[in-house]
């Protein structure tokens, strides 16, 4: 298992922004439609996860590409100024904090996030970080295909 731990306040991926960029006549004219992250942030965090999940492999290669992968999140966000938020129901979205991460760790600790088949994600408050935990999951968590049951097989009744 590896695991690391990344300080500061955990950036979401965000949502796309587009717009068209006019092209300059020598460079062949035209338009082009550009995409480009909605939080300036974002560059900077993956980089400090990116450099995190490095230093915790020690600098070796990534898992292989048929790897199945778990992984635990956990993101504490600095507590609000109100006490009247008991949970941290409140944005960013957990699913973005995640996106963000795992985006982060391609090429770092796995070839490609497709490789996760379970993730456990978790956001609280506290001190602002990031902890991750990434296991290889057994073969026996993967499902096994071509392999009918009967109903005699199974641990209880179907009638």
């Amino acid at each position: 298992m590896i695991s690391f731990t990344v300080e500061g306040i955990p950036i979401p991926q965000g949502s796309l922004r587009a717009f068209v960029l006019k092209l300059c006549r020598t460079c062949g004219g035209g338009n082009r439609a550009v995409l480009t992250s909605d939080n300036p942030r974002l560059k900077q965090w993956r980089k400090t996860v990116r450099a995190e999940a490095l230093r915790a492999i020690g600098f070796e290669h990534p898992a292989g590409k048929h790897i199945p992968l778990r992984i635990e999140a956990l993101f504490y966000l600095p507590r609000a100024k109100s006490n009247k938020m008991i949970d941290a129901v409140k944005k960013p979205d957990l699913d973005k904090l995640t996106r963000a991460a795992l985006d982060s760790m391609t090429g770092v600790l796995f070839d490609d996030d497709s490789q996760i088949v379970e993730i456990h994600a978790f956001k609280s408050y506290g001190k602002p970080r990031a902890e991750f935990h990434v296991e290889e999951v057994g073969l026996l968590a993967v499902p096994i295909q071509h392999m009918p049951v009967s109903d005699s097989a199974l641990p209880f009744s179907t009638t």
